[in-house]
């Protein structure tokens, strides 16, 4: 937990130096804009705390557009919540779908389980899902503001 919080406590540093930066260069404008991607500090804390979860989906029925649509709402408000953390269809080298993978913040199997359970298309019978826990140890994410008109951008 000591490790956690110093890791939690040296990139809200790094975050915060690099948004009063890049606001006092890019003025007001840019303020709101680099806001509206920032977690706060206690969004960043709670979405740390969290271990990850995927989920491998399978389609077992064909979706309607219907159900396509209310799928891809579920997942933009898992987004918006700070829940999941990427989602999304896996191909092969050819581009083929093959499955689908929703990486999600939880506390346990439990609440993994619940939120997959959640999507519609689980709900609806139309895919199949396992569930596995990730430990995530390595990575780096990125992003970028274009001074020139304020665009945030992740990479």
């Amino acid at each position: 937990m000591i490790n956690q919080n110093r890791t939690f406590a040296l990139m809200a540093t790094a975050f915060v130096i690099g948004a009063a930066v890049a606001a006092s260069i890019l003025g007001a404008r840019s303020q709101a804009a680099i806001s509206a991607v920032a977690p706060s500090a206690t969004e960043m804390q709670f979405l740390m705390q969290k271990p990850l979860w995927f989920y491998v989906t399978t389609t077992i029925k064909t979706p309607t557009s219907e159900q396509i649509t209310a799928h891809l709402n579920h997942q933009v408000d898992l987004e918006k919540r700070g829940i999941m953390f990427a989602a999304g269809p896996v191909t092969d080298v050819n581009g083929k779908a093959e499955y689908g993978l929703v990486v999600v913040r939880a506390q346990s199997a439990e609440e993994a389980k619940h939120i997959a359970d959640s999507d519609p298309m689980h709900i609806n019978g139309l895919r199949t899902y396992t569930l596995h826990q990730w430990n995530l140890h390595e990575g780096h994410i990125d992003f970028g503001i274009d001074f020139h008109d304020s665009h945030v951008t992740a990479k």
